[in-house]
């Protein structure tokens, strides 16, 4: 996503194991770099390598308090902050005098625009996450793709997520109607970033958690209906072209669904996000 960036120079690659140190060390001093902007990154060695390759400057976002010492090292650095993530990057660049006050988010690199389907409505659906106290119940998906097939004909569904989500989505493939598969794509593990990034673009909307999907359809401008349980849209949901989107956000404190032994975004029902979907794409029901 970043290699032919317009705001990149050169990228660098870095694998977070110690042993490739050395090489990106030797990598970053042929530029003799004067300021390293860490932005999200491991302890020690993001420090470390910095300090090595010979910056003079370094600003870094700290996700804890303190960092064991090495905060001497650092020119910048910004924790303890509740907000957004964007505006507390934002905060953390502030010092160097740039203007801060653009919080849009936007794909850094060029890509394939996606195609709207003029003859159908086209709903993403983003199954997996990074953990799965962030992922929405596979039955859950399954139950919501069976009321839009039953009600609305013109529907078609599109399934994305990386190679690790193969079995979530085999697993829905297999709960739902045949009527309801016949209107579904499945396109889990079946596209890299840039592929991803025109399929999402092409979406009239896309139902996902909080996930890096998410974001990608934030900075490409297609609606999204966003999940929170076990994390907080304060921090890391959209905050541009709000009319966009429609942030779902429910607390677990007081639910005993038995849908919460599978995984606790399961407080969410598939009714509540068809009814979402409904008045946010304006759907006329059969």
């Amino acid at each position: 996503m970043v290699g032919n960036g317009t705001y990149y120079d050169r990228v660098v690659y870095w694998d977070n194991k110690v042993k490739s140190l050395p090489a990106l060390i030797k990598s970053l001093k042929k530029h003799q770099p004067d300021l390293a902007l860490i932005l999200h990154s491991h302890l020690p060695y993001d420090v470390i390598s910095a300090v090595m390759s010979g910056v003079k400057y370094i600003i870094r976002d700290n996700y804890m308090n303190g960092i064991s010492g090495l905060e001497e090292w650092l020119s910048n650095y910004v924790f303890n902050y509740y907000g957004h993530f964007v505006e507390r990057k934002l905060e953390l660049v502030s010092i160097l005098g740039c203007d801060t006050n653009n919080v849009a988010m936007e794909i850094p690199s060029p890509y394939e625009p996606g195609k709207k389907d003029s003859d159908h409505i086209v709903i993403g659906m983003q199954i997996g996450a990074s953990t799965e106290s962030r992922c929405w119940p596979v039955a859950h998906f399954s139950k919501l793709a069976d009321i839009l097939s039953d009600n609305h004909p013109n529907v078609r569904i599109i399934l994305i997520g990386g190679g690790t989500d193969t079995a979530r989505g085999n697993e829905m493939l297999a709960q739902i109607s045949d009527k309801t598969r016949a209107i579904i794509d499945n396109k889990i593990g079946k596209t890299d970033l840039q592929q991803l990034i025109t399929a999402i673009d092409g979406f009239d909307v896309l139902v996902t958690g909080d996930t890096g999907p998410l974001h990608l359809a934030v900075a490409v401008k297609t609606k999204t209906i966003s999940l929170f349980v076990t994390a907080d849209s304060r921090s890391t949901g959209p905050i541009q072209d709000t009319e966009l989107h429609r942030i779902i956000q429910v607390s677990r404190m007081g639910y005993t669904l038995p849908m919460e032994a599978i995984s606790p975004m399961g407080v969410i029902q598939p009714e509540r996000i068809y009814s979402e979907l409904v008045a946010h794409l304006g759907l006329s029901r059969n």
